[in-house]
């Protein structure tokens, strides 16, 4: 190397280029370590083993990594209901400055360029604003509830129903669904039309149970979420809401609705018992006044049984019953 130049004619030329200078006689002129980094430069990529969407995505993951781990102590990070196990998130505090990858069907979308204004400042405002229409609806719905507490405004007293009206007059004082509480039972004295409740004893039937009461409310729909729900009753002064059922002297049967199995207990009152091969199902369940010819044209109809109100046809109840088929097993 210090007598002879070196015989580099053998060698690919690239690898020549970084060999020669190294081999030169003076030890000034040779490359130091960090030129022959810069000349060699960076050895070339890998081919590969994942397909490039999964690098991609990879690639993606370990930027956003990176965010999370520069994050100022006080940043809120979104909660478990926002993951998502092929990305990452990050919230408006933690945006990208680094160039974003290709687009890539399987990428996460680009996120926005962080901004110089504060993160999250519109929320404040969007905050006063939910408030704002918050208490606005408050008032009208106020105002509407006392000007119809009832919900039946243009529609006038249209009587006992599966949602009883309040009376238009006001009620006086100490009506009979004063303290009243769930379980409790009432026999109406007077017509559907015209109702007048008075406390009763549970066993004798043909009362109503309270199923459920409300206190401060004549808005009968507060019983739409009440399970086995019959009649609903409202009374003013003090306001109250009743979710009533009736009890039938007959027997649990009354109650019975279609799929449910109907037999004899000991007492010969008609209950619901569990279904069993040659028993009885419910197939139709007819209110009102009804006649033995309504359940005969009824697919499947074996039996029926009818239930009556004394004073109260509205609450008669004839079930259309159908027979099991016997095991034959």
């Amino acid at each position: 190397m210090i007598t002879a130049t070196a015989d580099l004619t053998h060698l690919p030329t690239p690898l020549r280029h970084i060999i020669e200078p190294c081999l030169t006689p003076d030890p000034h002129q040779r490359p130091d370590a960090q030129t022959l980094l810069a000349t060699i430069a960076a050895p070339p990529a890998v081919p590969p083993q994942w397909p490039q969407a999964i690098h991609a995505l990879i690639r993606q993951q370990h930027t956003e990594l990176h965010r999370y781990t520069q994050l100022e102590p006080t940043t809120v990070l979104p909660g478990p209901h926002d993951l998502d196990p092929t990305k990452i998130f990050t919230t408006d505090a933690t945006q990208a400055t680094e160039p974003t990858q290709a687009t890539d069907p399987l990428e996460p979308e680009p996120e926005p360029e962080a901004t110089a204004h504060p993160p999250r400042s519109w929320r404040a405002p969007l905050a006063v604003l939910a408030l704002v229409a918050v208490a606005v609806f408050g008032a009208w719905w106020i105002v509407t509830a006392l000007s119809d507490p009832d919900g039946t405004s243009g529609t006038g007293n249209t009587g006992a129903t599966h949602q009883a009206s309040p009376s238009d007059d006001a009620a006086e004082p100490g009506h009979a669904f004063v303290d009243v509480s769930r379980g409790d039972c009432f026999r109406n004295a007077g017509t559907m039309r015209d109702m007048d409740f008075k406390p009763a004893g549970c066993g004798g039937g043909d009362v109503f149970e309270v199923l459920r009461a409300f206190e401060n409310t004549t808005d009968r729909s507060v019983c739409d979420y009440v399970d086995h729900v019959e009649w609903r009753y409202a009374v003013r002064g003090p306001d109250m809401t009743v979710c009533l059922v009736y009890r039938h002297r007959d027997g649990a049967a009354y109650n019975a609705d279609r799929g449910d199995c109907v037999g004899g207990g000991p007492d010969g009152k008609a209950t619901v018992e569990q279904c069993r091969p040659g028993g009885f199902v419910v197939v139709s369940r007819i209110e009102g006044e009804s006649s033995p010819a309504d359940c005969e044209r009824v697919p499947h109809h074996k039996r029926d049984h009818y239930f009556t109100v004394d004073g109260s046809p509205e609450l008669n109840v004839r079930l259309c019953m159908g027979r099991i088929a016997p095991d034959t097993a």
